[in-house]
C-alpha cells in the first residue's frame, strides 16, 4: 500500500509553525494563571497551596528584604521581618511569624533586626534552617535556636542539600563613609527634615529607644564578617541571588558568581538610596554582577528616618538601555510571582484579590 503523503506550500507551512509556537507559548502563560497558588493572596507558609506544576516558582514579598520562594516542595524564607516586630509606623504586611506553619530553610542576608528578627520565632514553629552569618550565632542562641536549627555560614560555602544547593560569598554591609549610599553628609540632614515632615509618634519613639532589645544585634562585625551573599541552585540549573545590603561588590561576590557562571535567573538584590540619580548608578554595580534575568527589589520600601520609598522606574529604565535581558518586577505585598523555570516567563499577580 503506498503511503499517503501531504505537501503543504511553504509560505502555509511557515504559517502553521507560528501557529504552533504562539499557542505554545499562550498555554505556557495561562499554566501560570490557573496555577492555584498564583491566584491567592495567601501564601503556602500561610497554609496557602504550593505550586502544583514541578516548573512553577512563586515568589511573594513582605516588605524590607522579607521574601518567600516556594518551589519543588520548599519554601524558603529571606530576612523574615514581619508585622509586630516592624516599626509601629511601617506599613502593615498582613502577616505575622504566628501565621506561619511551614518554612523549610531561612536565608538570612545579615543579622541586623529588620532581617533576622523573626527568624528564630519562625524556626522553632516550623524545624526550618536557618542561614546566617557569624555574628548572628549569638542572636540566636539568645533566642533559644538550638545548634541543629541553624548553619554559620562566612562565604565561600558550597552546600549540597537535597534538590539543590547554597552557595554563598562574603559581601559588606553599607556604612556611614564618604563614596557610599549612607552618605555622612545627607543621613543627617534626611533625618531633621524626615522628622520635621512626619513627626514620630510616641511608640515609634519607644521602639527606636528599645532597639537594643529586639531580636537581632547591632554589631560592627555586622559591616565586614556578617553579611553574607547567597545563591540558591537547583538540580535543574535554575538560580535565584540574595543580597540584601547596598555597598560595592566584594572579592567574595565576585567568586561567588564566578562559581556560578556569572548569571542567575532571579535576583533578590538591594536597591537602597535618598533618590533615584544616587540610588541607580550604586545598584547597578552589583546588579550587573549578579546580571539576573529576573530582579526584584530588596530594601526599596521606606525606614523611617534613614531612607524614603525609592521608585523603580528609573532603575527599569536602565535597564532598557544597558540591560534589556533583565526584567524588573516592582511587587505587591503578598501578591504571587509566579516564574516558569524551565522557560523564564512569569507572572505578576499585580491585581489578585
Amino acid at each position: 500500500m503506498r503511503q499517503l503523503r501531504i505537501q503543504f506550500p511553504l509560505p502555509l507551512t511557515f504559517a502553521l509553525l507560528i501557529l504552533l509556537l504562539r499557542s505554545s507559548s499562550q498555554s505556557q502563560q495561562t499554566d501560570l494563571q490557573r496555577e492555584p497558588a498564583c491566584q491567592t493572596l495567601k501564601p503556602a507558609s500561610t497554609g496557602g497551596p504550593m505550586p502544583q506544576n514541578p516548573v512553577v516558582m512563586v515568589l511573594r514579598y513582605y516588605g524590607t528584604a522579607a521574601y518567600e520562594v516556594d518551589y519543588q516542595g520548599k519554601i524558603f524564607l529571606i530576612d523574615p521581618y514581619y508585622d509586630g516586630s516592624r516599626e509601629p509606623d511601617a506599613r502593615k504586611i498582613g502577616l505575622r511569624a504566628a501565621d506561619i506553619t511551614r518554612a523549610d530553610f531561612i536565608l538570612v542576608g545579615h543579622p541586623h533586626f529588620d532581617h533576622i528578627a523573626d527568624a528564630p520565632a519562625v524556626s522553632q514553629r516550623t524545624g526550618a534552617m536557618i542561614f546566617v552569618g557569624p555574628p548572628g550565632e549569638e542572636v540566636l542562641q539568645k533566642a533559644g535556636i538550638t545548634k541543629d536549627h541553624y548553619r554559620i555560614v562566612s562565604g565561600g560555602e558550597d552546600i549540597k542539600m537535597n534538590g539543590f544547593r547554597i552557595l554563598t560569598g562574603l559581601a559588606r554591609h553599607s556604612a556611614p563613609e564618604p563614596g557610599s549610599l549612607i552618605s555622612p553628609e545627607i543621613g543627617p540632614l534626611f533625618k531633621k527634615a524626615y522628622e520635621a515632615a512626619s513627626p514620630p509618634s510616641a511608640e515609634e519613639l519607644e521602639f527606636w529607644q528599645h532597639l537594643g532589645d529586639r531580636v537581632g544585634t547591632m554589631s560592627a562585625d555586622v559591616i565586614t564578617k556578617g553579611t553574607i551573599a547567597y545563591v540558591v541552585v537547583f538540580d535543574n540549573g535554575f538560580k535565584f541571588a540574595l543580597k540584601d545590603s547596598p555597598n560595592q561588590p566584594t572579592p567574595g561576590e565576585r567568586e561567588l558568581m564566578q562559581k556560578v557562571g556569572g548569571h542567575v535567573d532571579l535576583g533578590i538584590l538591594n536597591y537602597q538610596g535618598y533618590w533615584p540619580q544616587q540610588a541607580v548608578p550604586m545598584a547597578m554595580n552589583w546588579i550587573q554582577l549578579y546580571n539576573p534575568s529576573i530582579f526584584v527589589p530588596a530594601h526599596q520600601e521606606e525606614i523611617a528616618y534613614a531612607f524614603s520609598d525609592i521608585g523603580t522606574r528609573p532603575l527599569f529604565e536602565t535597564f532598557r538601555d544597558k540591560m534589556p535581558n533583565t526584567k524588573g518586577i516592582d511587587p505587591l505585598i503578598r501578591a504571587p510571582i509566579c516564574i516558569n523555570t524551565s522557560t523564564g516567563e512569569f507572572f505578576n499577580g499585580m491585581y489578585v484579590h
